[in-house]
């Protein structure tokens, strides 16, 4: 009698930790997904904030505008076009 429950228990204990290990990989993908859903609600929220704001730089008063506008194209003119010495990092 007792042999025959050892390799009962054994599966049972194999059983579990099947279980338990694809709980786990469920959670860590749950985690991963909200997480990349996370991440593109942020970028939408940026490039919303980015469109806004051209939007205001061109459709306000040019004249009050122009000194931040011409600031900002000249921050995006460094990194899209970086000195042809330097490094890109």
């Amino acid at each position: 009698m007792k042999t025959e429950i050892v390799p009962v228990v054994i599966v049972i204990i194999i059983m579990i930790i099947i279980v338990i290990v694809i709980v786990i990989v469920i959670v860590i993908v749950i985690v991963i997904v909200i997480v990349i859903v996370i991440v593109i609600v942020i970028m939408i929220m940026i490039m919303t904030i980015i469109i806004i704001i051209i939007i205001i730089i061109n459709n306000g008063n040019r004249t009050e505008w122009s000194p931040i506008r011409s600031v900002i194209i000249r921050v995006i003119n460094k990194i899209v076009r970086p000195r042809s010495g330097s490094p890109i990092c």
